[in-house]
């Protein structure tokens, strides 16, 4: 399941070869597959100083499809995109809901600007639960108009991701991205 949320500017591109082309020709599957020591953390894992392989693999694959579709920049990580990315899946798999709406009725907006990012600069949000692996997200993501729209924004240039992992397994998503 998924919902985007976005506060961009437009643009569109056909996007059909991706999930079959692009994605799929980075062997995904062999490099982001069900490895051992990629379980995703826990709700309440401790995160400081730590960055999941699953957040970075997602970085990576959203890295490659922009750039098969023209855009010129790599989105940088940013640690605060990153933080309340991570706050807002922590919240999600803990309250076993997915909203952009958070339990204290934040908004992705307030929650980006919290965590010290200026949402003035144009922000997007991507959300999703129930994927298993950073390919299988990225991949649902690319499928979807509002999300592909969100992640081939080129006017994007920071990118955080935040998953967690709810207590029967379930993984929840977040891909914030930010204007500078």
């Amino acid at each position: 399941m998924m919902i985007c949320r976005f506060r961009v500017w437009s643009g569109t591109r056909s996007v059909a070869a991706v999930a079959a082309g692009v994605v799929a020709g980075l062997a995904a599957g062999a490099v982001l597959g069900a490895a051992p020591g990629l379980a995703g953390p826990s709700a309440v894992e401790a995160r400081e100083g730590w960055y999941d392989p699953y957040e970075e693999s997602v970085l990576e694959l959203t890295n490659y499809v922009r750039r098969a579709y023209g855009c010129e920049n790599w989105l940088r990580r940013n640690n605060a995109l990153e933080s309340a990315a991570t706050y807002h899946s922590r919240e999600m798999a803990t309250s076993r809901s997915m909203s952009h709406r958070g339990y204290d009725r934040s908004d992705p907006d307030d929650r980006i600007y919290w965590a010290g990012y200026n949402p003035s600069n144009g922000w997007a949000e991507n959300i999703a639960y129930g994927y298993g692996s950073p390919y299988s997200v990225v991949r649902a993501w690319m499928d979807s108009p509002g999300h592909r729209r969100n992640i081939l924004n080129c006017r994007f240039r920071s990118l955080g991701v935040g998953v967690a992992r709810a207590p029967d397994g379930t993984l929840y998503w977040t891909q914030n991205f930010g204007g500078r």
